[in-house]
Order: C-alpha cells, then structure tokens, then sequence
C-alpha cells in the first residue's frame, strides 16, 4: 500500500518538476532511487538531469567545464563523468594487501614540448583543474595542449598543441577563468622586462587563439619571496611588507604598506585577506581594498594601513606554511562577498618529538564585512594529520570535500585523502590532531619525481611533472585512477 501511495504522490508531480527536484541529490542518491520504480527509473535517465549533476560536480571540486565534451557525450558518459570523485575516493580507500609494492598507473606518457623555461621558471607546467589542458611555458614562449578528457573507454594519447603565443622571459604565470567560465585567462610576469602580460584563450571554440588583453610595465624583483594572488579582474602583490593591486580591466591601482611581511595573501571582491606568522604565531587578517587610482596617481601610494580585523590560529604545529586555496577557488565561485567563502589552506611541520605534517583549512565567515571580532570563533578550521615525514608539494587538492595531498615515496608518487579529523569553529575546542579513520594512501610507482615542479588534479588522478637532465626536458603525464578493479 505504501509503494501504491508513493507511485501516486509521485504520478502528481509534473515530470519536468521531478527530474529538476532530483538534480539536488548526489550521483550516487540518484542512482540508488533509480530502484525505486519505473516513473524514477525513466526520470534519473534523463540526459538533461545528468548535465546539471555534471555541472554541479564540477562547481565542488573545481572542475573547469570545458574538460568535458558535453555535445559529444552519451547519457552513461555523463553518469561516468559524475561519478569520477567518487571512484578516485574509492580508489584511495580501497583496503590492498600491506605487502604490495605499490600499484602502477592505468596510463602515461612522455612527452616533449620543446625547451622549458626552467632556468627563470621552476614550475612551468600546470594543469586546468579537470586534467584535459596543460599550460606550459619555454622561452619566450606559452603553449596550452590537450591531453584528453580523462575517460575509462579512452587511453590517453599524444598532446594536441591547442594555440601557443609569444611573451617576454616568464618568471611565473598565474590561471584563472573568464568570467563565462568557458576559457582560461593567463597571467605572466617577467622580472627580466619588468612586465605582465593577461592572455586569454576559451581553449575548446572552433579557432583557439591566445589574445592579448593587457599588459602593466612594473617592477618585479629577482625572488621568488614575491607572493600573488588573483581574483576578478585584480592581481595583488606582496613583496616584503609591501601590498600592490592592479585592476587589469579599467588600469587602476594602489599599493600600502603592513606591519609585518604577511606569508600569503587572498582576496574578495571587497576584501584582502593577509596571513602573518612570526614563528611563534599565525594569524589571518582582513582588510578592506581601499580605493583605487590611475597608473601614476600619487594617492595610489597609502603609506601603512593595518587590517581592520585580525582572526588567531589554533596553534596545532610549530609552524603554519600558508597556501592560499582561492585560485583554485575563482574557476567558479564568482559571487564576491556575502555569497561565498573565502578559503585558506596551509601545511605545517612538527619535526619534534616525531616528524608529522599537518593540513589547516580556515573558512572565513560569509559577510567579513559584519566581522569584527578578534577571536576565532567566526572561523571554521579543519584540520587533517598526515601520516609522512616526507615533503609534501603542490597546493592540497580537494575531492568530494577530502583533501587530497601527494608527495614523494621511494617507489616514486604516494597519494593521501583524509576526511576532516575535526572542527574548531567555536571557542574552547580542544584541538585533537588524532589520525581519522577515514584516511588511507596509496602508493604509484613511477620515476623519480622532482619535488618542485609537478602538476597534479586530484579528481580525475591525472598528474604531469618533469625528467629533466642539463640537456633536455620531458613532461611524464600518467593516469592514477584505476577504472578495472581487478588492476587494484
């Protein structure tokens, strides 16, 4: 009888209505209501469902969209795609037997560009999270190639070069989306010419082509102590205690100076967002962006300007090495403030009594600017122990709200996911830096891995790095993610 009145409550629902309601469930829910009867079966089979549940996998975890080639996608393609996070979760959490040697990965590749820019670029390899594109510098040069769509039916193959364009001698360059989220702008600051330059290119159009939008003549200076974050149309820079915006869109800027030399910097529509440690303690502070003027103005130039709220660090390890989360961020959350979270993340390492790392996650309240509070319970902070003594490298990634480390083992890659250890998002909680249940690695063999210039997306599995020698450099490119359980 139940069954009967389930059917029919749902026989009341405008088909349209019932498919949009499901779209709210996680892949797997809908999966299982598949189950349930015929009307939920034919309705979770809806091509259009699994678009949106597509879309709203890639807004979690960071997803550039264009990874996937929606048009040429069937249905089950799709269900596929949705279900990635969670098949790379299940491959980390997968329980092996302690004496295996490690696990190789289900493809990879070598593959050569041309000569990096190495000697002025340590890092210049990265890939659009999703794990299709991969933007490379050499001299005076910038690619972007696509390495595929990470799918189980197809194995990757060679890179397709996508566009590449001319630039000066590149120190860094920085990603973020355009504002349709269907194309990648490129930032590149060379210290030799004292210039950046905006390139932007929607890499999946029918004539790809890198376009030059801007470019600022500023001094950089010869350190990779210089710190940069991007949000919007703004670029900030930190160089010692001094803090310089640049509006790229209408040429605008202002530069101040702070207390003290912060160690990362973030940023919202409204809002700079500084972190400070002195070695014995970290702290987040929040300042508003003051106004800003044209290129030479002399108001432009503020003198010290403290920040309008500071926020204290749990002290979890001697040491709090702050990354900032947002860039990754940015690819969708484009709201400003009061509409999303501003997220910092950072390592630490205790080398007493024992060696162990630790990964703090700080989210910002949602309105910073009704903040005003110097304690930390506005804040919610995760914290998540990693079980190494070795070097961890590369921003942490984020999987289905696990945090995704990799770092370097003797048979060459190890990869750990951990679920959150714990919440201090009040005042009083003790901090307890207990290994979770929920924590597993594992380990992939392949060459030997340089810990500083590697690129890695953690849904998808797919990282590239470099072998290179004093005369030549390749980019080795593997997929980690295990699609036939009887490889594991």
């Amino acid at each position: 009888m139940a069954s009967q009145n389930s059917r029919s409550i749902l026989g009341n629902v405008p088909f349209d209505i019932l498919v949009y309601l499901l779209g709210f469930l996680c892949p797997l829910d809908i999966l299982a209501v598949r189950q349930a009867c015929k009307l939920l079966h034919e309705a979770t089979s809806q091509r259009c469902l699994w678009i949106d549940v597509l879309r709203s996998v890639c807004a979690e975890n960071h997803i550039f969209w264009p990874t996937y080639p929606i048009e040429d996608m069937a249905t089950s393609d799709l269900v596929k795609a949705a279900l990635t996070p969670t098949r790379f979760l299940s491959f980390i959490y997968k329980e092996r037997d302690p004496t295996l040697n490690g696990i190789e990965p289900s493809s990879r590749i070598h593959f050569s560009p041309g000569n990096l820019c190495l000697r002025r670029n340590p890092c210049p390899i990265e890939l659009l999270p999703g794990g299709r594109f991969l933007v490379c510098n050499g001299p005076k040069i910038l690619w972007i190639w696509d390495v595929g769509c990470p799918s189980e039916e197809c194995s990757m193959s060679d890179p397709i070069l996508v566009a590449s364009v001319a630039t000066e001698e590149c120190n860094r360059f920085l990603l973020k989306p355009t504002r349709d989220a269907l194309g990648v702008q490129v930032l590149v600051l060379s210290t030799p010419a004292s210039n950046i330059e905006m390139f932007e290119i929607y890499p999946t159009s029918s004539n790809p082509s890198f376009r030059k939008i801007t470019s600022l003549d500023v001094v950089l200076h010869e350190s990779w102590n210089d710190i940069y974050c991007l949000c919007g149309d703004r670029l900030f820079i930190v160089y010692q205690n001094i803090v310089t915006v640049w509006d790229f869109s209408r040429n605008l800027w202002a530069s101040w100076e702070t207390e003290k030399p912060p160690v990362s910097i973030s940023a919202t529509d409204n809002y700079v967002i500084l972190v400070e440690d002195d070695g014995y303690e970290a702290r987040v502070g929040v300042c508003e962006i003051p106004p800003l003027h044209p290129i030479g103005h002399t108001s432009a130039s503020l003198g010290v300007l403290s920040a309008d709220t500071w926020f204290a660090l749990p002290e979890v390890i001697d040491v709090i090495l702050v990354d900032s989360h947002g860039g990754l961020d940015d690819w969708y959350l484009n709201g400003g403030v009061g509409r999303t979270r501003c997220i910092i993340d950072g390592y630490g390492t205790n080398m007493e009594p024992i060696s162990r790392s630790a990964f703090l996650r700080v989210e910002l309240p949602l309105k910073l600017e009704d903040t005003r509070s110097t304690h930390n319970d506005d804040l919610d902070i995760h914290i998540f122990d990693f079980p190494t003594s070795e070097n961890i490298f590369g921003s942490p990634g984020v999987c289905n709200e696990n945090t995704v480390s990799l770092w370097t083992s003797p048979l060459g890659i190890q990869f750990h996911a951990t679920g959150r250890t714990n919440i201090v998002n009040r005042p009083y909680t003790p901090v307890d830096l207990t290994p979770s249940p929920r924590s597993a690695s594992v380990q992939i063999r392949m060459p030997k891995v340089p810990a500083e210039v590697v690129a890695f997306f953690p849904v998808s599995g797919r990282l590239c790095y470099l072998l290179h020698s004093d005369s030549s450099c390749t980019i080795f490119i593997a997929d980690c993610l295990f699609r036939n359980t009887c490889e594991v």
